[in-house]
This record gives structure tokens, C-alpha cells and sequence, in this order.
């Protein structure tokens, strides 16, 4: 501690009339303390004790004069002392700013930085007097921090009131807290308060008393209020030697709260937001994961819905993987609907990526739009490198390029389209990948700063508002591109704006400051200013709505969004902590979330709050009540993808720094991992992936010929093939020793160390069209059977327990654990997490399909849904408490549906109107203890009362199976006048006679009438006579190892089909069991499934031998 600071300890407390008795001592004793404390002072011997200081002198002549209470002056001294020992100890100054060692290097380098920012004439100190002077209020009404939930002053009336017009400078400021409210008349000066919590009064006699000191005194306004860790020099007193002219002068707000080094590593952190996009609802967030890569992760909005009861974790992950970029990306954007992901790179272009994630689309749509997208013709905004896109309203984009050119443009004009895939030929796809276009903007300025820090658009898309590092805030009205107000530091008190958010319906906005602080105001010459009033004491444009503590550390706002219908807004800082500010009330509100690092953004979404941190790592908090738990969700994580290179950019010097701003990449880094799915999915060979894709999106029928043709003259294959397949051909009418192989392809199927499933398989009408499902590869694969090309494989769907192929629209329904819809033609996959089903029935004209939903606990809703293919309709009904669906069937004429309905303790079974899906009879309604599964997956194979139903081609029988309260049941129902009388239902609980319920369909009426049935079992075949009451036939069916062999049943209830483990397929005449079974040799391995197209004239075959193969049964079966 240096001399002069030592001796003012000693004359402080003489003067503020501190008693000090000394001890009674000898007089020599006492003598020589006095003289060692005049000694220790180090002001000379002539000083005059009994007289202040000459300035200090002057300063009380000219104030007004003291009250006369001794003991008011004694507390006033004393609060004065207690605030200067405070500030001495610490309070807002850096370890070893303070106490011994002033000279250390720390405080010279923090003295020469203030230096630099003051008057080098002027003397800035104050004294400490004058610093710890306080209103007698501020204790008790410091300002939140955002450390603690604390509140400041109420305003009487909410923000969004009428704002008044600005203070009259010189005049007496006398607005309160808020400055849109206005005060009751009469009311005292001392009770208006600013944000600070201070009253009119006392800044109007701090501005008064501060208005009578010199430029020097008062230090230029502002810095007049920084706190001095040293004494005014006495002007009669020698310099000391190491002290530096300027004093050391510390400060909480303004530009003095951040280093100039502390503001370029914001400034640096704080330009990477660019480098991520998020969706409008903010279920999609898209990041840069290299130079050249990006990857997209999705959120679901409602993780409950993944588990019926709310167990089950969120399903939040990296959807789709962008990489091989062919320039580097200086910034990014993802499109309101989240479809589009938009790169901003080097050399000036937008590359445009569709964002096709694997629940949304098969892996070749995926493909497709990538390949798509290759030879996508780029758009090039600027000759320079790109450091900002951002979609803004009215179908336009905002471009920033490294020299601050700032553009507007239609992002027609920049998303280029690519032509339709069925009219680009081999030729074009060369001359279409190297294709740029320069669009015309709609309106261009300049935007001024190294790097951009921030960008807000306003809610109604009517302003856009651009930060720089040049401490600007640019204002520009998006529909004419017109720049409205450029806002600099010094309006917002001479300190560096950071981010900034729009209030709704008004013209003016809240600006996050680097000294922690958040201030609103107005913008543009036609708004009406916001009235306020500085801690000085000034009239200013502004209100300073957020204060933080004093004795907290500069914790700079780097993000802010106002909530949608409420005073309220969510505000992150560099530290990542979270809050809630009541704008109206002044409070922060500190919220349990944090990030890792600064806040870069911050959004409403109707799930919740999105908030994105510096490390890649987002929060989604506040989130709306559970419908299920009916409790407030803790808040989720959400990892994304990492960019090592951009942790690499150095911090530039603005004062060296080049006109253009710095590269902000430095790093080569490795491409991320390639999504292991799309590996291998397309040929290297440019004109077949075309030809692939064309045949894919052909529509009809002649398209997809001339494309197949094309496709077996590329692979050296005779055409021919096609004609085979053709119904009506010659091969169709001739009796041939065996079916006629048509084509086969290959699988990567794993049939050992596996639970055993057979390959689950549909084949279209016309014999071209597989459809294959296995468990060892989660996922339904489309096979183009004549020339072997995969059409569509989705992964997100797990294996099916039937597959519903509507030929006539090329829409696929898979049965059993998934609630999906997929459609062949264009790859699309839809998902209704609210609606899962097990099961689904479609019409014998294939122009309707019923969906049976699963219900869930506690809750009502539609059982049935109805897609009417025609109209592309949809009409629900059959409303069910706690209910799920567990077995459909058409009648074979098409004119009921019957329905087996699982509810709480009970069991329904019904026959429908297929149209109108009314109630036509309630065939029985059993008691069945229990409710509906909690796991769908096991519905079907525990006690659920009905999970299958055939129907007889009269219409006068009905077929039902299922396992009931005493066990598993065969029953068989008839019509009578009366309708289905329970008298004349036969049950069959025998083991040997009860279908085996791992085949789709275990038991048919045999040739579709009513009098004899065919049951799959467990041991063989069986075929009883169901009037007799008789078994007519049991045949053997061995194992195939130590499983059931494949097979089927014909589609008219005429033919049983199964495999051997030789790779034989036997076909059994239903109708006489006994005679000599037909037999061909199908594949060199065991088969692993089988199915025969619905109009009889096709045969699908799978083997362990990993070919899956297509044959045209012709009048085979008819020898």
C-alpha cells in the first residue's frame, strides 16, 4: 500500500469526528503515537489537520448547508465510510487491484487501458466522498442480478402503456420507474425512482452538485461515477515515484465494464451463431460440423407420445448428415418449415441441401434429393465470402458478405429449381452441376464492423436489426429494404450493444448491453421516443428496464425474446445462464437451465423454449404440462454436432485487422461419419443412378416399361423378361411342370443366431412389385423384381407383422408394431405418434383401407379410421374408452367389416357398416379381466380376446381365433335371420385343431365356402368339416430345423403352400389333402418365406440362401 493511501486512514478519521482515546499512558508515550501518525502520513509537518483540503474547501462553500443534527451528520459520514472501506475491499475491483502491491503489473495495465479513454489533461478521480455518496434508498432497492431472484421497483403500470414524450434536457427529470406510466398528480419528487432504484430527487442534487465541479472533477458524465481505488493527489505535494499520472479507475457499467481484448473474444464467440439454423417450431436444428459438413438433429416436440405412459425417453437425434460440401461454409441457414438447410460459403454462392431425414423418407427419396441437390444450379450472391443468411419474411433472404455488403433477394431466386427427373437425360447432368446463377437483389446497403454479433427480425417480419462489431445497431425496414436508424453505443450510454429483440406492436426494441444491462427503446424518426432517466441524473431516450447488482461481474446479454401475449422475455448471457425478465416490473427471474457458454439463441416454441448454447449443446425448458402425467416435463438436452474448426479463429485486433473481415475458419478437419444407411445405394455410374430415380418417380405404367427397358439393355438382359409377366400371355394359359422363374434378386438377410421370423412378403397384381421384411435388418425394402432395383427402404420402420400393398394408389400400410403410412411413388414416410395401430384391413376393390387404433389409459377416443382412396379422405369413428383394436375383416363381397374391440375388463366383437363405420350388431361382449396392454408389441400374443377373423364367400359364416378368459379359442359363427345367435356358435379348444398364430393367416373356409376349414396348426395341416363337426384330414408338416416351415394359403382358399429345408416349395390341394402334393425345386436353401398375389397368378419365394425370386404359377397348380 503506498504512503499517500496510508495516511488518508488516519486524517479520514479525524475528520469525520471519530472519537480515538488513547490509552492514559505517560505523556512521552502518547506523544510519540501522535507523532508516529503524523509521521506514517506522510504530509509534511506544516500541514493544517484543523482545515479541509483547498477543493474540498471550495466545494462546501458552494454547497447548501448542512442540517444542523450532529447526529445525522455522524450517520451520514458513517454510511460514507462504510461505502468507501467496501469499495477498498473489493467491491467490483479485481483480485489484486486493492491492499499491498499497487504497483503490481495488473493494476498498471488496468490504469493504462482507462488512461487511454480519458482526458490525459484532466484530473477524473473523485474522491472517495464523492464516490460512496449514495441516495439513502439504494440499499434497500439495489438493482436483480441475474445470480439471485430478487426484485427491484414496481412500476404502477405495465411497459406496453402509451409511451410519453422524451424529457426536455435542463429541465428537472421527474419520470418514473417506468417511463410509459404517468405519475398521480401531486405526487413528491422523491418517490419517483429510476431503474436503479434511485430517486428523481437525489439524481437531480447529484446532478446539480456534479455540475458545479470541473470537466476533471466530473470526469466526462458517466466515467464521472467510476470508482477510484486511489485518493486525489494533493497539487502541493510532490509526485511518488511509480505512480502514474492518470488514477486507477475502475468501473460496473458502460464501456469500461469489458477489456478491449474481453470485447474481441465476445465479438469472435458470438459470430459462430451464425453457424447454426433452427426450424420455426424449433424442432430442427441445423450445425456446422467441419468446413465443408453440417448435420441436422430433430427434436420431437412431445417425447411422451413415444410411450404411452410418458416412460420412454425423447426420440432426439441426428437425422441427416450433410457432407463433401464443394466449398467451404462461412454460415448457414435452415428454412422456416425445416425442409431446406441453406450454406452460405467462400466464394459467395448458397449451395441448397434438402433436409430428408429417415423418418420422414426411404433412404433412396433421400437420394434422390441429394442428387438432386448435386446438380442443383448454385446462386452467387457476392464475390466476397458470405457471413450471414437468415430467411426473413415474405419469401426473402437477408445476405451479409465479408465486406458488410448487405442484400435482400426472393429466395425463389436463390433456391433454384432443378428440372423434373423424368425429363433430364444423361447428357445434362454433367452441364447442370457446374451451373451458377447471379440473382438481381431486391434492395442492398451497407452494414458496417469486422463481424456481425447478432441479428433479430421482428415478429410481424416488418423491421430486421443487425449488430456489428462496430458497436452499431443497423435498423431496416424488410419490405423496402430501406435502412430506418443506425443506433451506435452512445445511445445506450456509451456502451457496446450486444443483441437486441423487437416488442410486438410498438417500434421499439430491448437491447442486451456488454455491461450486463438491458435497455429499451425506441427506433426510426417517426417513433416516439422512450423517456428515462440516467443514474446521473440526465433526461435520456431510453429506459433501463434491467440493472444488474454492483457487486456482480459484467455478465454481457447475448440473447433475448420477448414471450408471445405476456411483459415478460427470456434473456441469456455470455456465461449461460438463463432467465426471466417482467419488463413491466423490472425482475429477473433466474431459471434452473444453463449452457455451457455463452447463450447464442433463444426461441418460443409451442413445445417449449429452444435455448442454444456456445458448446453445441440445446435446452429445450419451460415446457408446456403433460397430457399424460399432468406435471411440468424437466427440461431436455440436446446434443449437436460439434465444429472443431470454428474453436480454432483466432481474436483479431479491429486496430491490424484488414477492411475485410478475418477468415473464420482455420482448421481442415475430417469429414463427420457418413451415414452408414446411404453407403453403397447408388451406382457410381451417373446415367443409371438417373435411371434408377426415373424409374422410381414414374407415375404410370407405359413410363415405367421404357424406363425398365432401359435399365435391362444397360445390364445386358433381354426385355423379354417383361413380356413373361404380362397377364394374359401365353405362359398364362399353359400347363407347365413347374412355375415359370421370372426374376430374382438378392437379400442381406441374417437367418442364423437370430430369433426365427420368416421373411414377411406382398406381392402386387402383376408379379413386378416385392415387398420384403426381416427382422435381422429393421425396415421394409421395395423391390422392382424384373430388374432387380431397390425402389424404396425405409429403416425408420421396424419389422412388420403384415404388409397391406394397395396396387392402384402405391400405398403401403405395414400391420403389427408400426403406425406408419408409406408411399411408393414419391418415398414418403408418415408417422402419427397420437395414433399407433396394430392392425389394418384394406377392401377387396383396394379402394378403401380401415385402420385399427390403439387406445391408452384414462382416455376416449376413435377406434377406427377410415382412408377413403378415392377422394384421399379420412373420417374416424367408433369413440372407445381405454379400447384398442385387435382383429379386421372385410367381408369377400366388400360389404361389412367386422371389428374385435379389447377394452377395459371386456372384450367386443361387431359387425360394421364399411362405409359409414356404423354399428350393424354386437355379435358378443365377453368379460375379459384387465386392461390394454401397456406395450402394443405383446397385444396380439396375450389375452385380447380376437386377433384374427375369416369370412366365408357367402357371407352367412365367420371364422374368429383368439385367446380368451379360459383359454384360446376357435370359433365359428353363423347368420340366421336373427342375425348371429351366440346358441349356434361352435367352439374347438382342442390343441391339434387351433391355428399356429405365427402364420398371417392360420385358418381359411375351404374353396370359400362354409362348410369345411383349413387350420394351420402347430403340427401340420388339418381340415375338418366344420357341419359334422369332423376331422377329416391331419397332414404332417415337419420342422424345418427346430422351426415351423414357411408356407401360406392361396388367396381363394384353394391351395396350401409351404418350403423344406431343401428349398422345395409343396403345394397341397385343400380340398383333398390326400392326393399327391406338387413339388419344384425354388432355391438351394432352406425357404424363409412365401406369398402368392392376390389374384393367384404370382409367386413370391425368400431363402437362407439370400435370394429372394418371382415365379408365374400359370395352370401349375392345376395338374
Amino acid at each position: 500500500m503506498s504512503l499517500c493511501r496510508s495516511s488518508r486512514r488516519p486524517l479520514f478519521l479525524l475528520r469525520t469526528g471519530f472519537k480515538w482515546t488513547l490509552p492514559r499512558r505517560s505523556i512521552v508515550g502518547r506523544r510519540s503515537v501522535i507523532v508516529f501518525l503524523l509521521t506514517f502520513a506522510g504530509c509534511g509537518g506544516g500541514e493544517d489537520f484543523s482545515k479541509p483540503p483547498a477543493g474540498v474547501a471550495e466545494r462546501l462553500a458552494k454547497a447548501p448547508a448542512a442540517p444542523s443534527d450532529s447526529s445525522t451528520t455522524k450517520k451520514t459520514d458513517g454510511a460514507a465510510s462504510q461505502s468507501a472501506t467496501s469499495e477498498a475491499e473489493g467491491e467490483g475491483i479485481p483480485e489484486g487491484a486493492t491492499g499491498e502491491g499497487s504497483d503490481s503489473v495488473a493494476k498498471e495495465k488496468l490504469k493504462g487501458d482507462v488512461a487511454q479513454r480519458l482526458n490525459p489533461t484532466a484530473d477524473a478521480a473523485a474522491s472517495s466522498e464523492d464516490v460512496s455518496s449514495k441516495p439513502a434508498g439504494e440499499e434497500a432497492m439495489k438493482p436483480p442480478a441475474m445470480a439471485e431472484k430478487i426484485g427491484a421497483v414496481q412500476s404502477e403500470q405495465p411497459v406496453n402503456a402509451a409511451p410519453q414524450q422524451a424529457a426536455v434536457p435542463g429541465k428537472s427529470p421527474s419520470a418514473p420507474s417506468d417511463p410509459t406510466a404517468t405519475p398521480a398528480a401531486g405526487a413528491s419528487e422523491a418517490e419517483t425512482m429510476t431503474a436503479s432504484g434511485r430517486s428523481a430527487k437525489s439524481l437531480n442534487d447529484k446532478k446539480n452538485d456534479n455540475s458545479k465541479m470541473s470537466v476533471a472533477e466530473n470526469a466526462g458524465g458517466l466515467l464521472g461515477s467510476l470508482k477510484s481505488s486511489k485518493p486525489k493527489a494533493d497539487a502541493t505535494q510532490p509526485a511518488i515515484a511509480g505512480n502514474a499520472a492518470a488514477p486507477e479507475v475502475l468501473t460496473r457499467f458502460g464501456r469500461m465494464a469489458l477489456s478491449q481484448p474481453d470485447w474481441l473474444r465476445l465479438v469472435t464467440r458470438l459470430s459462430r451463431r451464425f453457424f447454426i439454423g433452427t426450424s420455426l417450431d424449433g424442432t430442427r436444428v441445423l450445425a456446422s460440423s467441419g468446413e465443408r459438413s453440417a448435420g441436422l438433429v430433430q427434436s420431437n416436440a412431445n417425447p411422451e407420445l413415444q410411450g404411452r405412459s410418458g416412460t420412454q425417453q425423447a426420440l432426439d437425434e441426428l437425422l441427416q448428415s450433410v457432407a463433401s460440401l464443394p466449398e467451404q461454409v462461412g454460415c448457414l441457414e435452415l428454412t422456416s418449415d425445416g425442409n431446406t438447410a441453406l450454406f452460405g460459403t467462400a466464394d459467395g454462392r448458397v449451395l441448397v441441401r434438402m433436409i430428408s431425414g429417415k423418418h420422414n423418407w426411404d433412404l433412396y427419396a433421400r437420394d434422390l434429393f441429394l442428387f438432386q441437390d448435386e446438380i442443383r444450379p448454385s446462386a452467387r450472391l457476392s464475390a466476397d465470402p458470405l457471413v450471414l443468411i437468415r430467411e426473413i419474411e415474405g419469401g426473402q433472404l437477408l445476405s451479409i458478405d465479408a465486406k458488410g455488403q448487405c442484400a435482400i433477394w426472393k429466395i425463389g431466386d436463390v433456391i433454384r429449381s432443378v428440372p423434373p427427373i423424368e425429363t433430364i437425360s444423361g447428357t445434362d447432368v454433367a452441364s447442370l452441376n457446374s451451373a451458377a446463377v447471379e440473382p438481381t437483389p431486391v434492395s442492398k446497403f451497407e452494414v458496417k464492423g469486422l463481424q456481425i454479433l447478432s441479428f433479430c427480425e421482428s415478429a410481424d417480419g416488418l423491421w430486421v436489426a443487425i449488430i456489428s462489431s462496430d458497436e452499431t445497431v443497423t435498423v431496416v425496414q424488410t419490405a423496402s429494404g430501406q435502412v430506418v436508424d443506425q443506433l451506435t453505443a452512445e445511445h445506450f450510454a456509451d456502451t457496446q450493444p450486444v443483441c437486441v429483440a423487437f416488442l410486438p406492436q410498438r417500434q421499439e426494441m430491448l437491447t442486451g448491453l456488454a455491461d450486463g444491462r438491458i435497455f429499451r427503446r425506441s427506433f426510426g424518426k417517426d417513433a416516439t421516443p422512450v423517456s428515462g432517466v440516467s443514474d446521473t441524473g440526465e433526461p435520456v431516450d431510453y429506459d433501463a428496464v434491467f440493472i444488474p447488482d454492483v457487486k456482480d461481474r459484467p455478465d454481457s446479454i447475448t440473447a433475448i425474446t420477448p414471450i408471445p401475449g405476456s411483459n415478460f422475455a427470456y434473456v441469456g448471457s455470455v456465461t449461460g445462464t438463463l432467465a426471466r425478465l417482467d419488463v413491466s416490473q423490472r425482475r429477473m427471474e433466474l431459471l434452473p437451465s444453463k449452457q455451457e457458454g455463452a447463450v447464442l439463441e433463444l426461441k418460443v416454441c409451442p413445445f417449449g423454449t429452444l435455448a442454444i448454447g456456445e458448446e453445441r449443446r440445446a435446452t429445450i425448458f419451460d415446457q408446456p404440462v403433460s397430457l399424460i402425467t399432468r406435471e411440468l416435463p424437466p427440461p431436455r438436452t440436446l446434443e449437436l454436432p460439434t465444429d472443431e474448426a470454428l474453436k480454432e479463429t483466432e481474436v483479431v485486433d479491429p486496430e491490424t485487422a484488414a477492411t475485410s473481415r478475418p477468415p473464420t475458419r482455420t482448421a481442415a478437419l475430417r469429414e463427420p461419419p457418413i451415414d452408414q444407411d446411404m453407403i453403397g445405394i447408388r451406382p457410381p455410374q451417373p446415367e443409371i443412378a438417373l435411371l434408377h430415380h426415373q424409374l422410381r418417380s414414374a407415375t404410370d405404367h407405359d413410363r415405367r416399361q421404357t424406363v425398365r427397358i432401359a435399365i435391362l439393355r444397360l445390364q445386358g438382359k433381354s426385355d423379354r423378361l417383361l413380356d413373361a409377366a404380362v397377364p394374359g400371355s401365353a405362359d398364362d394359359y399353359k400347363i407347365s411342370a413347374e412355375p415359370t422363374l421370372l426374376s430374382e434378386t438378392t437379400t442381406d438377410f441374417l437367418f442364423s443366431g437370430q430369433v426365427w421370423q420368416d421373411v414377411r412378403l406382398t406381392l402386387s397384381q402383376d408379379g413386378r412389385i416385392a415387398v420384403l421384411s426381416h427382422l435381422s435388418r429393421p425396415g421394409i425394402t421395395v423391390v422392382d423384381m424384373p430388374t432387380g432395383v431397390v425402389l424404396r427402404r425405409w429403416t425408420a420402420v421396424p419389422g412388420a407383422r403384415q404388409l397391406v400393398l394397395n396396387d392402384q394408389f402405391a400405398r403401403l400400410i405395414p400391420g403389427g408394431t408400426v403406425s406408419a403410412e408409406l408411399s411408393l411413388g414419391s418415398g414418403a414416410l408418415t408417422i402419427d405418434p397420437l395414433r399407433p395401430y396394430l392392425v389394418c384391413a384394406m377392401s377387396p376393390d383396394e379402394k378403401s383401407t380401415i385402420i385399427g387404433q390403439i387406445g391408452s389409459a384414462g382416455i376416449a377416443a376413435n377406434a377406427l379410421t377410415r382412408i377413403d382412396d378415392l377422394s384421399a379422405s379420412r373420417s374416424d369413428a367408433a369413440e372407445m374408452f381405454e379400447s384398442m383394436v385387435t382383429a379386421l375383416a372385410y367381408s369377400s363381397n366388400g360389404e361389412s367389416l367386422y371389428a374385435s374391440f379389447r377394452g377395459r375388463d371386456q372384450t367386443t366383437l361387431q359387425e360394421l357398416d364399411p362405409k359409414t363405420l356404423a354399428v350393424r350388431a354386437t355379435l358378443v361382449t365377453e368379460p375379459l379381466p384387465g386392461v390394454v396392454p401397456e406395450n402394443p408389441a405383446e397385444a396380439l400374443n396375450g389375452t385380447c380376446g380376437v386377433t384374427f377373423i375369416q369370412t366365408a364367400a357367402t357371407n352367412k359364416s365367420l371364422l374368429t381365433f383368439g385367446t380368451h378368459e379360459d383359454g384360446p379359442q376357435l370359433r365359428i359363427w353363423r347368420r340366421t335371420n336373427k342375425g348371429w345367435p351366440k346358441e349356434s356358435v361352435q367352439i374347438f379348444r382342442d390343441k391339434d385343431l387351433l391355428p399356429d398364430p405365427e402364420f398371417s393367416q392360420p385358418a381359411v373356409f375351404v374353396n370359400q365356402l362354409d362348410t369345411k376349414v383349413a387350420i394351420v396348426t402347430k403340427t401340420g395341416l388339418a381340415v375338418m368339416n366344420v357341419r359334422k363337426e369332423k376331422l377329416e384330414s391331419h397332414l404332417p408338416i415337419p420342422n424345418v430345423g427346430s422351426r415351423r416351415p414357411s408356407g401360406c394359403i392361396s388367396p381363394d382358399a384353394r391351395w396350401f403352400v409351404a418350403g423344406d429345408p431343401d428349398g422345395k416349395m409343396w403345394v397341397i390341394s385343400l380340398a383333398n389333402p390326400a392326393k399327391k402334393p406338387l413339388s419344384f425345386q425354388a432355391h438351394s436353401g432352406p425357404i424363409a418365406g412365401v406369398v402368392i398375389s392376390a389374384n393367384g397368378k404370382y409367386m413370391l419365394t425368400a431363402g437362407e440362401d439370400n435370394r429372394v425370386r418371382s415365379w408365374s404359377l400359370g395352370k401349375f397348380m392345376e395338374q
